[in-house]
């Protein structure tokens, strides 16, 4: 018996039904443009992260993950109407989260801090829109102390610390507490010993410390350092704007200049001060008006006090060479650069960054030449004594105490190591 033709056609609906649904599954299931069928285990999203090296630059992290070219400048943009700076800053942590297809997703840029971090995310549309985060923090105190094996840096980073903190630690207390006093560089001996008071951030919530930090008080016995035992009070008198930092008698430990050209990268000092020394390259004797730092190329070379560029560009036997005004009394000067990052005629401040160190000019290997002039003449600056900013005043001074020996409680608990010590005049 024949079926009915109306039972035939529904038949045929039906079939046509159940192929549609399954080709609209396939269609629906379609991630990133690999079919259903053809799809793996692989997670949809791919994170890729680093930290931020000295010379980095925003394009060319992103090139190195394969951003295509025509997302980099609108990544760009975007990124920088959040971020307030002209440029992001070596040692601060990055993550690209792209699809498992190369898509790109999203760019997260973390401060070394990591309580504030920004992010650009790429709409399904295709717009980018950027975005500022700060995470809510408290300050613990806390004290770390240890013995110098090869310097501080390393005895830091083998106590446990993450290399981010000690990187805030060593910049804190080698580059804007102690940097006048000591010379991280060449004073530091094995065996000398060292304290520091600090308040470190916590983010609330998820019991976690990060890496910015306050310094209170901090100590440092060297037998190689030219004042055996240095200390240092954070201090803001009443009617100061900010605070500063002094030793146990009240004077400032700032002085008008740093102790060397540099942060607390890695060099050594090659040839100093000598007024009849044998040249390397010309192989004859004569003077050498300055100090030679001996260190890698591209190592970041810093102003050693507020002043006037007065002199950017090639002179003769120093290649690239910067000279700074500091005074009628004082200009600096620094040669064999391999870059020049400041102009004539530019305000530079004490520790701002003015070029990079080469091999220009009349060089036997990558190193700094610096000189001190005091009035039109080169100095020795190694041996120069240098006037220090402004110290506590008389009315200030029982507030000061009274701060000092808190800290100083808090720094050496149970011991009254130097609640009643006074510095040695004679070391300022």
């Amino acid at each position: 018996m024949r079926r009915p033709n109306w039972e035939k056609r529904t038949y045929l609906a039906i079939g046509f039904g159940i192929l549609a649904v399954f080709l609209l599954f396939i269609l629906l299931s379609n991630k990133d443009g690999v079919p259903f069928l053809e799809r793996t285990n692989e997670p949809q999203l791919v994170i890729s992260t680093g930290s931020i090296k000295e010379g980095d630059f925003l394009s060319k992290i992103l090139t190195s993950h394969s951003v295509p070219d025509p997302l980099i400048n609108q990544i760009q943009k975007a990124f920088f109407k959040a971020y307030n700076k002209k440029h992001i800053i070596s040692g601060d942590a990055y993550e690209i989260l792209t699809s498992t297809s190369g898509l790109f997703k999203k760019f997260i840029y973390k401060e070394r801090g990591n309580t504030r971090y920004y992010d650009v995310v790429r709409s399904s549309e295709g717009v980018f829109a950027s975005h500022a985060y700060e995470k809510q923090t408290v300050w613990v105190e806390e004290v770390i102390r240890g013995r110098v094996a090869e310097n501080m840096y390393k005895s830091l980073l083998s106590s446990g610390l993450n290399l981010n903190l000690v990187g805030n630690l060593m910049e804190e207390v080698g580059d804007n507490i102690f940097a006048w006093k000591i010379d991280f560089f060449t004073e530091q001996r094995l065996g000398d010993e060292f304290a520091i008071l600090l308040e470190r951030g916590w983010v609330v919530g998820e019991n976690q410390p990060t890496n910015n930090i306050h310094v209170l008080a901090a100590y440092y016995k060297g037998s190689g350092t030219r004042t055996k035992e240095n200390y240092a009070i954070r201090f803001q008198a009443q009617d100061a704007g900010k605070h500063d930092y002094f030793d146990l008698n009240g004077e400032a430990l700032r002085k008008e200049f740093l102790r060397a050209p540099f942060t607390h990268k890695g060099f050594r000092i090659s040839s100093r001060f000598n007024r009849n020394r044998f040249h390397p390259i010309l192989r004859t004797y004569r003077p050498h008006h300055g100090t030679d730092y001996a260190c890698s190329r591209g190592t970041r070379i810093v102003s050693v006090g507020n002043g006037t560029v007065v002199f950017a560009g090639w002179k003769g036997g120093y290649g690239n060479c910067i000279d700074i005004r500091h005074s009628q009394k004082f200009r600096s000067r620094y040669g064999h650069l391999s870059k020049i990052s400041v102009k004539v005629g530019q305000k530079v401040a004490q520790g701002q960054g003015i070029g990079f160190s080469g091999s220009t000019g009349m060089s036997s290997g990558p190193h700094l030449h610096f000189e001190m002039h005091v009035d039109g003449v080169q100095r020795d600056f190694l041996r120069l004594n240098f006037s220090s900013a402004k110290s506590v005043s008389s009315k200030d001074q029982s507030d000061f105490n009274l701060v000092k020996n808190e800290l100083l409680a808090r720094l050496f608990p149970g011991s009254p190591h130097a609640t009643e010590r006074k510095e040695d005049p004679k070391s300022n």
